[in-house]
């Protein structure tokens, strides 16, 4: 792109990591931006389940409001509400709140057996993402445009930012360990 410095040049690339007691996984995926995962094991109630799960909302999360650019909203059906409200069931992607909600569940690697991943990514159209290659053709071919049309509004997600965020979420995941599925609460 330029020979300017950039954000992305002295961050690693991978890190793996432990908060709330969860193992956490963050890599750049091929447009150079973050994602961030937390692991829970065989014996949590969300191992194993899809990010669409429905939930028995917990008191503890009641009362939060809603953000649509913390949730993933691919799984909002029907009329969602604007504060989580206890006692009712919701998609796990609407009640955890992480940058750009839940888009990833599953293993990650071989390297961690019984775990069980979620995740999240940095790479949504508010984001900026330092080695798309649409990004990069518009740096070389004019880089006071692409400046405008990149920079603002998106901005690039730092690793600390990642870090937090992977940190987060791993301590909301750590709170829902004994969370009610939907379907249980039904028989």
């Amino acid at each position: 792109m330029s020979n300017v410095a950039h954000p992305w040049d002295n961050e690693p690339d991978a890190d793996t990591f432990e908060a709330s007691e969860l193992v956490c996984v963050m890599r750049r995926d091929h447009n150079g931006v973050w994602n961030g995962y937390a692991g829970v094991p065989k014996s949590h109630a969300l191992h194993g389940q899809r990010r669409d799960v429905l939930i028995i909302v917990p008191t503890s999360v009641a009362g939060r409001e809603l953000n649509s650019t913390r949730v993933a909203a691919a799984d909002l059906r029907g009329v969602v509400p604007r504060t989580l409200e206890a006692d009712i069931a919701l998609p796990l992607s609407v009640v955890i709140d992480v940058h750009g909600g839940i888009w990833n569940t599953g293993v990650v690697g071989d390297n961690y057996p019984g775990l069980w991943f979620y995740g999240f990514m940095c790479g949504h159209q508010w984001d900026f993402k330092p080695l798309d290659p649409m990004t990069i053709q518009a740096y070389q071919t004019d880089p006071e445009q692409a400046a405008q049309v990149f920079r603002t509004p998106a901005e690039y997600r730092t690793y600390d930012y990642a870090r937090a965020e992977t940190e987060m979420l791993a301590a909301q995941f750590a709170a829902l360990a004994d969370v009610v599925l939907a379907k249980q609460a039904m028989q």
